[in-house]
C-alpha cells in the first residue's frame, strides 16, 4: 500500500485534550502509526492521504484559515484512488467533489464544502448555536482515543445517567426537561473525569445524544464501561460497523422525536440480553479492530475478472475453469465464443457449471482471434482481469502473486515470466525469465525484437491487464488491421499497441500453463505467410515512436 507523502504542515504536532484521559493523539494520528508500521503487507488500490485533519484545523482557527490545504489538495493526481482518516466532526473541507477519496470518520463527517448549509445556525431554549448538517462519511467508525474508556467492576446501581453538556444541541435539553424529573433518570453536573468514569460504570443505561456532530465518544464510553448506551440522533444517523453487526442487539437507538417516549421503551428492554451482546461486540470498539475494519475495507473491492476468448477449445475449456471457480478474489470468468463449431458442448459445460460467475457470450460471426481477445475483454465488469486462453491454465499460485503486487498501475500490462509448456518437458521458448522484474521499454523492444525467445514472449499474451485502459488503447488500432493477415501474431499487435504509450512488466513469479497441441490458433492459423510482413511492421511501429 502506498503512502502519499504529505508535507509536515498538515501533519503538525497538536496535543489533544479531549476527552480528558486521551494521550493526546487524535485517531489521524493513531492509525497513521499503524498504517506505517504495516503498510507493506496491504495490497489497495487506494492510496493512504495521512493529513491529521483534526490538529491541523483547530491550529488554524478551526478550518478557518486552511487555504493551503485547500491548494495542496487540488495539485493531487485526480486519476488515482485514496482513503484517509478523520476525527472532526465536520469530516473534511473541500474546494469541490473531483477528488476520489474514501473517508473513514470517527467524527461522522465526510467530503464537505464549508459553507452556511454544512454548520447552521441553530437557536434553542435562548441560545445561538453552530450544528452540523454535513455529509457523511463513507464509512463510520468508533470515536476512539488512547487509552480506552476504562472498564470498573462495580455494582450498576443506577438504571440510567447522563454527565455532560446540554448545550451543544436541542435535543439534550429535552432530554434534560422530558426526563429529569423521572427518578430513573439521574442527570449529574460535569465534575471530574474519576466521577465521570464511575457513573458510566454504574449505570446500566446511559443517555448519548449527539452534540454539534452526529456522534459522541459517550457511545463508545459506554460500552467500555459495560454500559448500554441509549443513541439519541438526529438529521443523519452514525452507526459504526452495522454492515456486520445490529446495534439494536446491544443498545437503544432513538430519534430526538421519541425523547419522551424512552421511559416506555426501557421497560420492554431485556437488559440482560442487552448487557450480554454489549459483551460480544465490545472487543471491536477498539483501535486495533478497527484498524483491521478498515484495511478490509480498501482491500475488498480488489476483485478481478478473468477473460477468456474461445474458439473450438471446449475440450481443454474445463481445465481453464476448475483453478478458478471457487477463487473468491475472482467474481466473474468471462467466456466469449467466436462461433465455433463446439458451442453446443461449451455450453452444456457452463450449464453443468451452474455457477453465476461463469458468463457465457457467443459472437454472431466469427471475427478471429485478435478482435475476439479484444471483445472479450470489453464485457468484464472489474478494473482489471486475466486475460487467458481457453486451453490454457492459470491456478492459485497465478492468482496469489498477482495479489503480491504491490500496486496495479493502470497503465503497465503484467506478464508471466514463464509459459510453462505442456505436455512434455516444458520449451524453453517460453521460458523470459531474463527479464525478471523488467519492464519491456521501447529500447530492450527493438534490442531484442530479432530474438527467438522475445518474438515467443510477445507473442504470448495470457497476461494481467487494466481493463478501460486496455479496451481504450486498443479501440484506436484495432481497425487497421485484417485478420487474414495478423492472425498468427494476434498477440504481438496487441503486445506492440500497448507498448506504444504504456508499459509492460515481466513478473518474476508469475509463470502459468501453456498448452501446446496441434488445434491450437497459432497451429492452424493461415496466415503464417505474412508473418515477416507483420514483425517488419511492429518493428518499425516503435522505433519510430522512438525516435519522436
Amino acid at each position: 500500500m502506498l503512502i502519499l507523502d504529505v508535507p509536515s504542515k498538515f501533519k503538525p504536532e497538536y496535543v489533544s485534550d479531549y476527552p480528558s484521559y486521551s494521550s493526546g493523539k487524535n485517531m489521524e494520528e493513531l492509525y497513521y502509526e499503524y498504517f506505517l508500521t504495516h503498510k507493506d503487507n496491504i495490497i489497495s488500490d487506494y492510496i493512504y492521504l495521512p493529513v491529521f485533519w483534526s490538529s491541523y484545523y483547530v491550529r488554524n482557527n478551526y478550518a478557518n484559515n486552511i487555504d493551503e490545504l485547500y491548494d495542496w489538495l487540488e495539485t493531487l493526481d485526480k486519476t488515482k484512488k485514496y482513503f484517509t482518516i478523520v476525527q472532526y466532526a465536520s469530516g473534511i473541507f473541500v474546494r469541490n467533489f473531483d477528488l476520489d477519496i474514501l473517508v473513514f470518520s470517527g467524527g461522522g463527517g465526510g467530503l464537505n464544502i464549508k459553507n452556511d448549509d454544512t454548520s447552521r445556525e441553530v437557536s434553542f431554549y435562548g441560545i445561538n448555536r453552530h450544528i452540523f448538517f454535513g455529509n457523511k462519511a463513507n464509512y463510520d467508525i468508533p470515536l476512539l482515543c488512547l487509552p480506552l474508556f476504562p472498564t470498573i467492576d462495580i455494582e450498576k446501581d443506577i438504571f440510567c445517567s447522563f454527565m455532560g453538556r446540554l448545550d451543544t444541541h436541542k435535543c439534550r435539553f429535552d432530554m434534560k426537561i422530558l426526563l429529569g424529573n423521572n427518578a430513573d433518570f439521574q442527570f449529574f453536573d460535569s465534575e471530574n473525569f474519576e466521577q465521570y468514569k464511575t457513573i458510566i460504570n454504574r449505570s446500566i443505561f446511559t443517555l448519548a445524544p449527539r452534540g454539534y456532530g452526529y456522534t459522541s465518544f459517550r457511545i463508545y464510553e459506554a460500552i467500555m464501561g459495560n454500559s448500554i448506551p441509549i443513541y439519541i440522533w438526529e438529521d443523519k444517523k452514525l452507526l459504526p460497523f452495522s454492515d456486520i453487526i445490529n446495534w439494536d442487539d446491544f443498545s437503544v437507538i432513538i430519534n430526538s422525536s421519541e425523547i419522551e417516549q424512552l421511559p416506555n421503551i426501557l421497560k420492554n428492554v431485556d437488559v440482560h440480553k442487552k448487557l450480554n451482546n454489549l459483551l460480544k461486540v465490545k472487543e471491536m470498539f477498539t483501535i486495533n479492530y478497527t484498524y483491521e475494519y478498515i484495511k478490509t475495507k480498501i482491500q475488498e473491492q480488489r476483485f478481478i475478472s478473468v477473460a477468456i476468448p474461445h474458439y473450438n477449445n471446449s475440450n481443454y475449456i474445463c481445465d481453464a475453469i476448475d483453478p478458478l471457480i471457487n477463487d473468491s478474489r475472482i467474481n466473474e470468468i468471462i467466456i466469449c465464443d467466436d462461433k465455433s463449431r463446439d458451442f453446443e458442448a461449451l455450453e452444456q459445460i457452463v450449464l453443468n457449471y451452474n455457477n453465476p460467475k461463469i458468463k457465457l457470450f457467443k459472437n454472431e460471426t466469427n471475427m478471429g482471434c485478435y478482435h475476439n481477445k479484444i471483445n472479450t475483454v470489453l464485457k468484464c465488469s472489474n478494473d482489471w482481469s486475466i486475460l487467458l486462453d481457453s486451453d490454457n491454465i492459470y491456478d492459485k499460485t497465478c492468482i496469489d502473486t498477482i495479489y503480491g503486487i504491490p500496486n496495479w498501475d493502470k497503465n503497465t500490462i503484467y506478464l508471466p515470466s514463464w509459459a510453462v509448456t505442456f505436455p512434455g518437458t516444458p520449451s524453453p521458448m517460453l521460458n523470459y525469465t531474463k527479464f525478471n522484474n523488467q519492464f519491456i521499454s521501447k529500447s530492450l523492444y527493438i534490442n531484442e525484437f530479432n530474438e527467438p525467445i522475445f518474438q515467443c514472449l510477445i507473442n504470448t499474451c495470457n497476461y494481467f491487464l487494466p481493463v478501460k485502459n486496455f479496451i481504450q488503447c486498443m479501440d484506436r488500432v484495432q481497425h487497421n488491421y485484417k485478420r487474414e493477415v495478423i492472425d498468427s501474431l494476434d498477440s504481438a499487435v496487441l503486445f506492440t499497441d500497448w507498448l506504444l504509450s504504456n508499459n509492460i512488466f515481466v513478473v518474476e513469479s508469475l509463470r502459468y500453463k501453456h498448452r501446446l497441441h496441434d488445434q491450437s490458433n497459432y497451429m492452424l492459423s493461415k496466415s503464417h505467410s505474412y508473418s515477416r510482413i507483420v514483425l517488419d511492421m511492429l518493428l518499425n511501429k516503435i522505433t519510430n515512436s522512438s525516435n519522436l
